[in-house]
């Protein structure tokens, strides 16, 4: 927990909260004039407002440079702090428990990965369209290494994802698993109905990678036999990767859905993989700032429900 330091039991009564409203689209935007174009204030009231806090608080707080502030690590500290719990009071106090979704204009932020953005997010789209159709979505790439701290400085409401395990603070929920397959061309006439385990170490391979973390899940798993692939392409571009195997007689492991959809536009075959390999988990994950929040609730309760549609489409 975050302790305001310089602000004890003593003399919370007489700090003025709204200051810490202004601290956090400050800390947001790091310019004055932007700020108070945000809270309808005028630039003096916003640099009266900072020069109160940083006596409140005992410190800079923010180090103007010629083109912009640079936060110090007691405001890094407090804005983490604010991102959440600010969220968390704004709906809890302010969110009707009878959300109207039908006719809310209301929007949401959520990111997922490239399988995310090409399989499953243009049909929730497509159906939001109908059921909600004020309601604005704005869809962003994740970025794994980061993605938890986004959505903990309430940058992004929900963000899909796959395979993790419980995070603190976060609540993490399986959609529904996906098995594997191996992509190849269909020029490649050296695999059959098959493609044995000593094809497949033989072959060049498209790895799609998310994010800068070295090694796979599959990698491990071959290094623990004694075993390696050879990989060609390491690729976090989805989409580039049916057309690499197309042209380049390589092989890409991928989902089988995303497999069974790029077939019919590309020249592929699917083979089933040579080995025990774990299926795919597909997980919407939250901040539990957003927990008891009606609107989020009920874009949960929309997701699941969507979600089960496009499993039975994909199958």
């Amino acid at each position: 927990m975050f302790v305001i330091v310089g602000i004890n039991h003593m003399n919370i009564r007489n700090f003025d909260l709204n200051l810490l409203v202004i601290f956090k689209d400050l800390f947001n935007t790091l310019s004055v004039s932007q700020t108070a174009t945000n809270l309808g204030l005028s630039q003096p009231a916003v640099s009266h407002a900072l020069s109160r806090l940083r006596d409140s608080l005992n410190d800079e707080l923010f180090i103007r440079t010629a083109r912009t502030f640079i936060p110090t690590d007691k405001a890094i500290q407090l804005g983490s702090f604010l991102e959440t719990y600010l969220n968390e009071l704004e709906s809890n106090l302010f969110e009707q428990e009878g959300w109207d979704s039908h006719n809310s204009s209301k929007e949401f932020r959520v990111s997922g990965t490239a399988f995310d953005s090409f399989m499953w997010v243009p049909k929730l789209m497509e159906s939001l369209v109908e059921s909600a159709p004020k309601l604005k979505v704005t869809m962003k790439g994740i970025v794994l290494e980061d993605f938890l701290d986004r959505m903990i400085r309430g940058e992004i409401d929900l963000s899909f994802a796959g395979n993790l395990e419980e995070i603190n603070n976060f609540s993490v929920e399986t959609l529904g698993t996906h098995d594997f397959c191996i992509i190849a061309s269909k020029s490649n006439s050296q695999y059959k109905k098959k493609i044995s385990l000593k094809q497949y170490l033989k072959a060049s391979h498209v790895l799609y990678t998310p994010t800068e973390k070295p090694g796979s899940d599959i990698d491990n798993y071959l290094s623990s036999i004694g075993e390696s692939r050879n990989i060609l392409v390491k690729t976090s571009y989805l989409n580039s990767i049916p057309r690499l195997v197309e042209k380049r007689n390589m092989l890409s492991m991928v989902p089988l859905a995303y497999g069974k959809t790029v077939a019919k536009y590309f020249d592929l075959k699917l083979y089933d993989v040579p080995f025990e390999v774990s299926p795919f988990k597909h997980q919407m994950v939250w901040h539990k700032s957003r927990q008891n929040s009606s609107s989020h609730k009920w874009l949960r309760d929309y997701i699941r429900d969507s979600y089960w549609d496009f499993i039975q489409e994909v199958s």
